[in-house]
């Protein structure tokens, strides 16, 4: 019998997003894109936010082993993430009108949105759904670091310049910190959630079955004599 293997179609999508970040931060960095400059402390924000509001909450979702209504949840913090982000590229890269307060109240709604979501959810009975409960709690957590930094930005700076981030200068090294404190929290919850979550994260192939199993290797009942022969 061949042994059961874990899909990694997640572990593959984490990877993908890692590059896309680095590719990211050379085109802010180097060659002068729209948003400014990227330290960093506020690329690994970046990247931990795409990973955990989006690639991580969509296998979460897509899971049959979470309660409906953690799904559901799930669900519905995609669909409106999806919107926001949209509508946000839209307003960076077109309009050059997005500003932080828009983002701030996007992300009390998605708090909001979530809590609504799960208030009928029976309490956890297995591994995975109980990762799945706890995860949605770091996406409010993670959406309620966001608001902080959006704020604190909002302060400092006017995002209509066409500057969406902060840079390694030191006129951002306050941003930089508690972004830094809030990335050491943020990614080893993910890492946690990756491995407590796994079953239903990481779902298990089902076994081949036929002659690469042996099954069809079974010998088969001799014949019945044909009576018409005796």
């Amino acid at each position: 019998m061949a042994r059961p293997r874990r899909r990694l179609t997640l572990l593959f999508a984490l990877a993908a997003l890692a590059v896309a970040a680095l590719v990211f931060r050379h085109g802010q960095n180097v060659t002068g894109r729209i948003g400014g400059p990227i330290s960093w402390p506020k690329l690994l924000w970046l990247t931990y936010a795409l990973a955990a509001w989006f690639v991580v909450a969509f296998f979460f979702w897509r899971s049959d082993r979470i309660d409906p209504n953690r799904r559901r949840a799930y669900g519905l913090h995609l669909l409106s993430f999806t919107v926001r982000g949209l509508a946000e590229l839209w307003l960076i890269y077109v309009a050059v009108a997005w500003i932080p307060p828009y983002g701030i109240a996007h992300d009390l709604f998605g708090i909001g949105l979530i809590s609504a979501a799960t208030r009928g959810a029976a309490p956890p009975r297995t591994d995975a759904d109980r990762a799945a409960a706890r995860f949605l709690w770091s996406l409010r957590f993670g959406l309620g670091c966001e608001i902080v930094f959006a704020w604190l930005f909002h302060q400092v700076a006017d995002a209509r310049t066409g500057v969406y981030f902060a840079s390694d200068d030191p006129y951002w090294l306050l941003i930089n910190r508690l972004t830094t404190a809030a990335v050491v929290v943020a990614w080893s919850d993910l890492v946690r959630v990756l491995w407590t979550g796994r079953d239903a994260l990481f779902p298990v192939r089902e076994a081949r079955r036929g002659r690469a199993d042996g099954d069809a290797e079974m010998p088969s009942a001799p014949l019945a004599a044909d009576p018409r022969r005796a």
